[in-house]
């Protein structure tokens, strides 16, 4: 196992806080995380969430997935989705000391901490969502899923869920299918 500081030295876990901030203020927090060989500054300044959170007063995070054995970015959010690998990265425990990290510098506000995945993204936003259920108010998704099987998500609170899905994508599919043997 690894201590919280080693996990955070792993791979970057950039933060942007709006011009705004006021240390007095409780601040919601949102973490977006890039799909399969994406990275974080990319689909940051794609979906242009630095200007949003400037002008909305949110901090903002964009972690670092883990390169897989072809150099791909990758976060382990199910065994559906996406890591070909045998030694799975422990994303939720990175996220998790991520967002404690951020708690201890900042002052977030904990009833708004938002994770927002693009693909394996969305997978490994859903995976938070269901794992540490009583730290996310909600999760959004765009083009990820999560296990086919309820069961596997063990949400202990309830958490909101925004999914945008379009039935052309190829790689996620709409109605769920099989990933490396198992469905989602």
């Amino acid at each position: 196992p690894h201590t919280d500081a080693e996990l955070l030295n792993q791979r970057p876990f950039e933060l942007n806080v709006p011009a705004n901030y006021d240390d007095s203020t409780p601040t919601p927090l949102v973490v977006v995380l890039h799909g399969l060989g994406g990275n974080g500054e990319q689909i940051v300044s794609y979906w242009g969430l630095e200007a949003a959170a400037e002008r909305h007063g949110f901090l903002l995070a964009y972690p670092e997935g883990t390169r897989d054995s072809f150099g791909r970015k990758h976060w382990y959010g199910t065994d559906a989705c996406c890591t070909t690998d045998f030694n799975l990265p422990d994303d939720v425990g990175f996220l998790s000391v991520g967002l404690d990290d951020i708690e201890a510098r900042l002052n977030v506000d904990g009833r708004q901490v938002f994770f927002v995945g693009h693909s394996n993204g969305g997978f490994m936003s859903h995976r938070m969502g269901c794992d540490r259920s009583s730290r996310v108010a909600a999760i959004v998704l765009l083009a990820g899923t999560s296990w086919k099987d309820p069961d596997h998500c063990k949400a202990l609170e309830p958490v909101h869920v925004l999914q945008v899905h379009g039935d052309l994508d190829r790689g996620i599919l709409f109605d769920g299918g099989i990933r490396q043997g198992v469905a989602y």
